[in-house]
Parts: structure tokens; sequence; C-alpha cells
């Protein structure tokens, strides 16, 4: 290979491999960071340690019998807002994109769920969604208090397409089905 043939692939190789290593990286519509005002500032939370709750909501995951003591031992990672409604939207618009037609969430209870010492605000929510066919589907969350990302969720809708009559390709003897 002559040098004239050598620079143009190995410029090409050069800005192809500059063009991977700065393009930013993940969906750039999902939110990435915390939604909550960086002005906002972050407030000791208050633990009850009687009633088992941190700032007025209950405390769930607890070991039982220990209760008391674990609850003064948690760190709590995030903190309560409001704002988590819309970056909980905004995400599932992403997901779902011009195939959902309307989202309704509600709002279902509000708790500090804790695992492993660490505590999380966190808000449990049904979320229904139509789709551009009028179907509707519905499931649970457990969602993030301050970024609105899901945690969990549960009650997932089961779609099977699958019709076992029309699949068969073995004709079945109406004398012995009800058809």
């Amino acid at each position: 290979m002559t040098k004239s043939r050598i620079i143009p692939v190995v410029l090409i190789i050069a800005i192809a491999g500059a063009i991977f290593f700065f393009r930013p990286k993940g969906p750039q519509n999902l939110p990435t960071q915390n939604v909550a005002s960086k002005d906002q500032p972050k407030k000791e939370p208050f633990i009850d340690v009687e009633k088992l709750e941190i700032d007025g909501k209950r405390v769930v995951g607890l070991p039982p019998g220990k209760e008391k003591a674990e609850i003064m031992n948690l760190k709590v990672a995030n903190h309560a807002t409001d704002n988590w409604k819309p970056a909980l939207e905004k995400a599932l618009l992403a997901q779902g994109g011009d195939k959902i037609k309307d989202m309704k969430i509600e709002k279902l209870d509000s708790y500090v769920w804790t695992e492993s010492g660490l505590a999380l605000y966190v808000e449990t929510v049904k979320v229904t969604l139509k789709g551009e066919r009028n179907q509707s589907v519905s499931f649970n969350a457990m969602v993030d208090s301050e970024t609105g990302k899901i945690l969990k969720n549960w009650n997932q809708p089961v779609i099977d397409h699958f019709n076992s009559k029309d699949q068969m390709k073995i004709r079945i003897d109406p004398r012995y089905h009800n058809e």
C-alpha cells in the first residue's frame, strides 16, 4: 500500500474513534439528574422512634423486634419532593413514544422504604396507559420520591395474542367438543 492510500485510511479511523469516544452517553430524553432543585437545602430528617416514622411517614422494611434500634441507624439517601410525578411521566413517554395516547398516574401511598440500612422516600402509584388503539394497560410501581425513577413494579399486564385453535394445524373433531 502506498503512502497516499494509508493517510486517508488513518484519518478515517482517527475521526471514527474520536466520534465514538466523545459522543454523549445514554438516552438523551430520560431524566439523569435529580429533579429536586439544587437550591433546596437538604435538612436532617425528623425520626419518631415511638411511631416508627421519619418526617411523619411510616417506615417499612425494618427487621421485626429490632425496629427502634434500626431506625436510629438509618441513612436517608434522598428527600421527598413533589417533582417525582413529572419526571415519571417524562420517562414513560420517552419509552412509549407516540404509541401512548393518554397516561394517568394515581398516587396510592407515601412512605419510607428501608433496605440494608438505607432509607428512601418512596411513593406507590398506579399507572394507567392508553395506547394508540384505545387499549388500556395498568401496573403498580414503587417510585423514588426525589427522582421519579421506578424502583419496583408489579401487577403488570400479560398480553398474549396466541389463539391455540388458530395455530394448531390439526382439525378438531366437533363430536368431541362443543363447537
